[in-house]
């Protein structure tokens, strides 16, 4: 497993890492650290990362092992809650398994792109890698007329972040939604702040805390938006969704925050 600058600057860090194999199926968990000087992502110097991770000759990978890099302690989620030290969490898990028996198949490799940066509350304030920071955002709320669907490609994202650069923002919230992977990809890149939502405008027609079925789902589905997008330094800010409804949904999102809080702290 190495790591490296996106840019080309800096020298490599690897290392190599044990598979625990359980029958057919093995697993490998590692972390690379990238020292004090390792550059930090924010919308002024959006630092990114690759990390690779190649299996050996004669194993085949298949979904399933995590990778995490840090820069100091621990710090935080995408929730934005209160921690120090910056750190990114690749969390694309790679399981193993052997191949034919005296196969010799070509290295399986997952290569990933990540940002090093610490998004946490100072007292009233947000602030990025220690430094306070004001956002200017705006709301998106998946209304695309034209074609009825986001763009799922990097290049018209990153036109639409552009715009909303342009004019002087740093921040998009992505109104009870969460967007397609090409949007963090472009924000990354431009050095630009996605608040996003686990899809979900709880009011009204259905609510949360009542034993619905959109409690259970709202879990879901922020479980799968972190384990796919959670290595975008883009992703600062994560809600529940919208509005929430129900005379428990006071208690269900505490929980949830204390949930996530504590899985990512």
């Amino acid at each position: 497993m190495s790591a490296r600058r996106k840019d080309g600057r800096g020298v490599p860090v690897e290392t190599a890492l044990p598979v625990t194999w359980s029958g057919a199926v093995g697993t490998a968990e590692g972390k690379l650290a990238l020292g004090p000087d390792a550059a930090l992502w924010d919308e002024f110097s959006p630092a990114l990362y690759e990390l690779t991770a190649a299996l050996a000759p004669t194993s085949v990978a298949k979904p399933g092992a995590a990778a995490a890099v840090e820069r100091g302690p621990p710090s935080h989620g995408p929730a934005g809650l209160p921690s120090g030290g910056a750190r990114s969490t690749v969390p694309s898990p790679i399981a193993t398994e052997r191949g034919p028996s005296g196969a010799d198949p070509a290295p399986d490799t997952r290569r990933l792109v990540f940002g090093l940066r610490d998004f946490a509350m100072r007292g009233t304030q947000f602030a990025i890698n220690g430094r306070p920071v004001f956002i200017r955002g705006t709301l998106d709320c998946c209304i695309f007329p034209k074609t009825g669907h986001p763009p799922t490609d990097v290049a018209e994202w990153k036109r639409i972040v552009g715009v909303a650069k342009a004019h002087g923002l740093n921040l998009i919230r992505f109104h009870s939604w969460c967007p397609p992977e090409a949007a963090f990809i472009a924000a990354d890149e431009l050095g630009f702040y996605l608040h996003v939502e686990a899809s979900s405008w709880a009011n009204n027609t259905t609510t949360l805390g009542d034993g619905k079925p959109v409690d259970a789902w709202t879990y879901a589905e922020t479980d799968r938006i972190l384990r796919h997008y959670g290595n975008h330094p883009s992703f600062v800010l994560m809600a529940q969704g919208n509005e929430p409804g129900g005379k428990n949904h006071k208690a269900y999102l505490a929980k949830w925050v204390e949930h996530y809080a504590a899985r990512d702290p």
